[in-house]
């Protein structure tokens, strides 16, 4: 790939067309692109006393006789934060290492190579310290830019004035908009400056910081090219997403006719995949964007920019 021949549009065309050549890293692109919250409802069948109620056939105490309920289900509580709590970090790891192999195996198409799974894995793991460090910087900033954009106004709202509250809000969001279209590229590069350059997390951190410093047009522009994506890949997961309804329909149709249940059962069975299919390839798109942002930033800054060798990658 030329960097002459290189510009915004081509951050598009070519992460669309790196991933659709990478389909062994559409794993990978499950972990980055994902995000999802968990809830579950239900009633208990539990006696209103729980374990009270086989003691002494009723609450020995009014507290005990309002919360006894929710002290039996005590354990199970503890037993799902501690489940939810080690999935989280597994997801989290995962997450970080699928980070890393995405950037690597981009390098490497970027050259004209090609990365094998193996490789992307081990250079994930690797570079695992520095790709966690950035993230849990990228949390914290954005905690931060959410709690004086949103708590700030909300404070003067309550203790002042609804409408100076409103005008400060208007202000800040304003300003915090402004922000991200250069954090968010800042934050990218540091993650790839990272993987790619291995020079250490505050050197990756500066290296990015003077990235966006000497660039700031790019900076904002690839920014705003990566809302024009997140509209392309929307519009592609719901083309993909429409196909398999319509190759569905009358499968699921027939199904419906038989047992209703049944049809549920089938299309979550059958459309699950199309579902993580489609995920992966737009999840491995956007860590591709990012990456080639960078290479081409920095080789209009006068970097090595796009490299004429890969990151190296030691056999586990």
């Amino acid at each position: 790939m030329s960097p002459t021949s290189f510009g915004y549009g081509s951050l598009i065309s070519e992460s669309l067309r790196f991933a659709w050549k990478s389909k062994s890293h559409w794993i990978f692109g499950l972990f980055v692109g994902a995000g999802s919250g968990y809830g579950t409802t239900g009633k208990s069948k539990l006696r209103p006393y729980g374990p009270w109620f086989w003691l002494v056939g009723a609450s020995p105490f009014p507290w005990i006789e309002r919360h006894n309920h929710a002290l039996s289900m005590l354990p199970v509580i503890l037993l799902m934060g501690f489940v939810g709590i080690v999935l989280a970090l597994v997801f989290l790891g995962l997450r970080v290492v699928s980070e890393g192999g995405l950037i690597h195996a981009c390098t490497r198409q970027a050259i004209g190579e090609r990365a094998t799974l193996r490789d992307s894995w081990n250079m994930g793991l690797r570079r695992f310290l520095y790709v966690l460090a950035t993230l849990f910087l990228g949390a914290i900033a954005l905690a931060a830019m959410a709690a004086v954009g949103i708590g700030f106004p909300a404070l003067l709202w309550f203790t002042i004035h609804p409408a100076f509250g409103v005008l400060v809000g208007f202000v800040t969001v304003t300003f915090f908009i402004i922000f991200a279209l250069f954090f968010f590229p800042f934050y990218a590069y540091s993650i790839r400056s990272a993987v790619i350059d291995a020079p250490g997390l505050v050197a990756a951190w500066q290296g990015a910081y003077e990235l966006v410093r000497q660039q700031p047009a790019r900076a904002v522009l690839v920014s705003l090219m990566r809302i024009v994506y997140k509209i392309v890949a929307f519009l592609v997961a719901m083309a993909c997403l429409g196909v398999v309804g319509i190759i569905l329909l009358p499968i699921l149709a027939l199904f419906w006719a038989i047992f209703p249940p049944l049809a549920v059962g089938v299309g979550l069975i059958l459309g699950f995949p199309a579902l993580l299919i489609v995920g992966g390839f737009l999840g491995s798109a956007e860590s591709y964007f990012w990456t080639l942002a960078y290479l081409w930033t920095k080789h209009e800054a006068g970097g090595t920019g796009m490299p004429t060798q890969g990151p190296e990658v030691e056999a586990a």
